[in-house]
């Protein structure tokens, strides 16, 4: 399923002295400290012990306006800097389920933060069908398409195969939506598809779902 990362699991402390206060208020959602340290020439890239930068922490407290401070004053590069894994700051909001913050990274990052993935491939559109964070994975749709939609992970699961595994309906039927056949199609590593994933894990209303949209040809390619 990938690293979670918790709030309360941020050190607040720099591996240099050069940004220590600034991790601590951004670990306490002070945006105005994180505003006046980055100003007197407090580094905004700097890490915590886990490599987690203020802009994560932005991500997993929904702190929008420390999210937009980040932004404004920080390096352009900080928006992509990921942490051990893969985890940047968008893949973080996303597994949290903060949408505020996740549109904030998605227009400055764009397309090469949308497409970059963990390091089990999981992308940000994955982690927020893992989750079950409906208004996140429509954002995400609207704004990666289907590069994004039709990213697999290492395994070959798409989005599509994570919602059915862990049942989420409506999520479901939006990734159907965009997707289309195209992606009701594709099976992951093992050769199962969507529909026998939602019939192995038992959620019966998603596999009426994907009959409907999928038609005979899904009843033959599942195994």
């Amino acid at each position: 399923e990938g690293v979670v990362v918790k709030a309360g699991s941020c050190s607040g402390e720099a591996k240099g002295a050069n940004g220590k206060a600034l991790l601590r208020a951004a670990s306490d959602r002070n945006w105005r400290e994180v505003r006046k340290l980055i100003l007197d020439e407090q580094d905004p890239s700097a890490v915590d012990g886990q490599g987690l930068t203020a802009l994560h922490y932005a991500a997993i407290n929904g702190s929008e306006e420390l999210a937009r401070t980040l932004l404004e004053l920080g390096p352009v590069g900080l928006i992509y800097h990921e942490a051990p894994g893969g985890k940047t700051c968008l893949w973080v909001a996303c597994l949290h389920g903060h949408l505020g913050v996740a549109k904030i990274l998605i227009a400055a990052g764009g397309e090469a933060l949308l497409l970059t993935t963990h390091q089990e491939g999981a992308s940000c559109l994955s982690v927020a069908c893992q989750k079950g964070h409906l208004e996140i994975v429509e954002t995400m749709i609207q704004a990666g398409g289907e590069p994004l939609l039709f990213k697999t992970e290492k395994d070959g699961c798409t989005c599509l195969h994570i919602a059915c595994h862990k049942g989420h309906l409506a999520i479901a039927k939006a990734l159907i939506a965009a997707g289309g056949k195209a992606l009701l199609a594709m099976i992951d590593n093992e050769g199962c598809t969507c529909l026998f994933i939602a019939c192995q894990f038992g959620h019966p209303e998603i596999a009426k779902a994907l009959v409907e949209a999928g038609g005979a040809a899904l009843l033959r390619t599942t195994d």
